[in-house]
């Protein structure tokens, strides 16, 4: 009967109240206070993880999120909504800067921006790889070495500098290498194999550091380190 009084046939009618309810329904559930959950590292009053919940449902997550390392540093920050992630989230490196941004929209991952520098290894640990996202619009690339120092070497106490003569070509392949101060006790051959692989990586990136190269490289056996 009512609903003619407003222009509506049954149907319609059920359609609106239909939508109220669930805009009703989202508002209230966006709308409802939260408790503060605070999670600690097993054994200490170290804080590890902080969030907001819903007071009717505590496996709702909503609000601000943080997650700190056991030196206190914060690692990662962002907000959840209805227990999905929203908006930008932060995570950061160790030395407190921010190393990515991430957009969520409803739990779903929008776009990510890596920024500041990011360490990484290869090859067991031989290979450390440094990406500099900060050089815009280019992220730049540098590659450090680890070379074997030799059991012989280190049995008889040898140490000091292999320094190593080395010729690229336009395209980073090597045309000659020379050792031009040798420690002898097979450390002039580790300098070498550990100099192919830092060419080799460089040609893989592009790197223009290793094209045209002409330079002599030292390289320091020290027993203290």
């Amino acid at each position: 009967m009512f609903s003619h009084l407003y222009g509506y046939n049954k149907t319609e009618m059920k359609i609106i109240v239909c939508l109220c309810c669930f805009t009703y329904f989202v508002e209230w559930s966006v709308c409802q206070s939260t408790t503060q959950i605070n999670l600690y590292y097993q054994g200490t009053k170290i804080l590890r993880e902080s969030y907001s919940v819903k007071e009717k449902n505590n496996a709702i997550k909503s609000g601000d999120y943080k997650l700190y390392s056991k030196e206190g540093k914060l690692l990662l920050s962002g907000q959840y909504t209805n227990n999905f992630k929203s908006g930008e989230w932060n995570t950061y490196h160790d030395d407190g800067g921010l190393k990515l941004i991430s957009v969520y929209d409803n739990g779903t991952l929008i776009s990510e921006t890596k920024c500041g520098i990011w360490v990484s290894t290869e090859k067991k640990g031989k290979v450390r790889k440094v990406i500099d996202y900060s050089k815009s619009p280019v992220p730049q690339y540098y590659f450090d070495i680890k070379f074997k120092y030799p059991a012989l070497a280190r049995e008889n106490g040898i140490q000091g500098f292999v320094n190593l003569e080395i010729n690229t070509d336009n395209h980073c392949n090597i045309k000659s290498m020379i050792v031009k101060d040798s420690i002898g006790y097979g450390c002039e051959k580790e300098v070498i194999i550990a100099t192919r692989e830092l060419i080799k990586y460089k040609k893989r990136y592009q790197i223009d550091s290793c094209r045209n190269l002409n330079k002599i490289i030292p390289f320091n056996f020290n027993l203290s380190k």
